[in-house]
């Protein structure tokens, strides 16, 4: 496919997805491959050949010219129905988003403002603990780089309307850092899930930190005492690692966590 062409179906396939109400990892399992893969049809960066194209029509119930952008705006059309719902609610850019007067309470994921739920209190003692192990290694190992804790704004683009506000960035090109925040993607982003958003940051957010060029996504999940690990670069699955288990960073030299053993430590002390 030429460039443009690819962009017209990554975009068509994203909003047929989305009007069908499935995830980037279900759409994977039920096509039997990586959700890296799928993403990467999504964002542009890989071209499905014919017959996972016929297998992406089929399975989104749309027809391949549909996929293409090739369908008749005078009928009923599934993509061309989820485009108008979605231009026609209100859309936000980065300087209206930073006018909030509680920007905090929001993340705003191209236009939209997303309501930001309040942490609770085990959700910020992990928080807090991933970042103080992330601080002595950085310090230790990788001075180049800076861990910042939430509330820290990074705006992943200006032209697309995205600021995000994960509970830990880590980047290592000091010159995207500003007094706003973050003008560009950190290295790796951690995420921890609470009940309220953990179906956004499962589910949604790998995506859009693909999209919009985060190396590394860390979700812990403390219900389960569990971390996703996602390189999100081409063909790399996510890994699943227990608390109980040292885990080390694809991206950022000697940054390594083992959330079980200092979690002991911590609640130890009471």
């Amino acid at each position: 496919m030429e460039q443009k062409v690819i962009d017209v179906f990554a975009e068509n396939l994203r909003f047929a997805r989305k009007a069908r109400g499935y995830s980037q990892a279900l759409m994977a399992e039920r096509l039997g491959i990586a959700r890296s893969t799928y993403a990467g049809y999504e964002t542009g960066k890989r071209s499905p050949d014919v017959e996972m194209f016929a297998r992406l029509s089929e399975e989104l119930f749309v027809s391949a010219d549909e996929l293409l952008g090739r369908y008749d705006y005078g009928t009923p059309n599934l993509i061309r129905q989820a485009k108008a719902e979605y231009y026609s609610e209100p859309r936000y850019s980065v300087e209206d988003y930073f006018a909030l007067p509680k920007q905090g309470d929001y993340e705003l994921i191209e236009g939209k403002l997303v309501k930001k739920n309040v942490s609770g209190y085990r959700h910020q003692i992990i928080a807090g603990q991933i970042f103080m192990q992330f601080y002595q290694d950085i310090w230790t190992h990788c001075k180049k780089c800076e861990v910042i804790p939430a509330p820290f704004c990074v705006i992943l683009s200006r032209a697309d309307g995205v600021v995000v506000q994960p509970d830990l960035s880590v980047v290592c090109r000091r010159e995207l850092l500003r007094d706003g925040g973050c003008e560009g993607a950190p290295d790796l982003v951690v995420e921890v899930l609470s009940p309220e958003n953990k179906k956004y940051d499962l589910f949604e957010k790998p995506g859009i930190y693909s999209k919009y060029g985060v190396r590394e996504y860390w979700i812990v999940d403390p219900e389960q005492e569990s971390i996703l690990i996602y390189v999100l670069e081409e063909g790399i699955l996510p890994e699943v690692a227990p608390f109980s288990r040292k885990v080390s960073s694809h991206t950022v030299k000697g940054l390594t966590l083992e959330l079980g053993k200092l979690l002991a430590e911590h609640d130890g002390q009471f």
